[in-house]
Order: structure tokens, then C-alpha cells, then sequence
């Protein structure tokens, strides 16, 4: 159970901005695949300090959080909360915008996944297989 969740979001917040300003140095100098993997982990980082409100104000209500702490592990749940929590936070969500952003932290982490390992079909460096000015 999370005791204290504003030292956890200070903690990702923090580690997120490590992680973006590692991958803003970087960007350019051959490693952009990697860039992008930084800035995907950035921003499960921001979807991890959202789910650890959703799943404090759950606990202190009485609900049941569990899913809500198993999508701590859960790369795609994580980047979609990121992605979807600022219009949860200003109630302007629509089944649309949860489809879409689902979509969404779907398709950055199947890329991140793509850019970031060698495949052994296609030994591409993975260097080579992000689009220039991706990251």
C-alpha cells in the first residue's frame, strides 16, 4: 500500500526529468533509438505518479485498487495514463480519446520495442531503423 503518495510522484517526476534531459543531450549523436526509449520511460513515469493517485484515492475510498497497482509493471498502461490522465484530471475524456490513446501508448511502445532490439530476421542496426527526427 502506498503510504505517502506525493514522495512517489515527486520521485517519478524527478526521475522523468532525468531521463528526458539524458535523452535531449543524446538526440542526434547516433543514438536516437535510444532517445526515444528515454523519453517513453519518461513519460511511464508520469503515468506511474498518476496511477499512484488514482490508486491512493481508491484505497482511501474503499475501492479496489488492485489493477490500478498491477499497471505499475504494464509499460503500455503506463505510457497511456500519461498520455490520457491530463483529460481525466479536466473530465474532457470521451470513449473516443480512451481508444485513441490506448492506440496511442500502444503503438510507441511496439515501436519502442522495434527501434530498441536487434532483430534476428533482419539485423538492421537499430540505430538505422528510427526515422530521422523521430526521437
Amino acid at each position: 500500500m502506498i503510504n505517502n503518495p506525493a514522495e512517489v510522484q515527486a520521485q517519478c517526476m524527478a526521475n522523468s526529468e532525468q531521463l528526458l534531459t539524458v535523452a535531449e543531450r543524446e538526440l542526434s549523436h547516433g543514438v536516437d533509438h535510444i532517445c526515444f526509449h528515454l523519453a517513453l520511460l519518461a513519460l511511464e513515469e508520469i503515468g506511474k505518479a498518476i496511477l499512484v493517485t488514482a490508486s491512493f484515492a481508491a484505497s482511501k475510498a474503499g475501492k479496489d485498487n488492485k489493477s490500478l497497482v498491477v499497471s505499475f509493471d504494464d509499460h503500455i498502461k503506463k505510457l497511456f495514463w500519461a498520455l490520457w490522465g491530463g483529460m481525466f484530471r479536466d473530465n474532457k475524456f470521451t470513449q473516443q480519446s480512451i481508444d485513441e490513446n490506448r492506440r496511442l501508448a500502444t503503438n510507441l511502445h511496439e515501436r519502442r520495442l522495434h527501434y530498441l532490439y536487434t532483430d534476428p530476421e533482419n539485423p538492421l542496426a537499430p540505430a538505422d531503423r528510427i526515422g530521422r527526427g523521430e526521437a
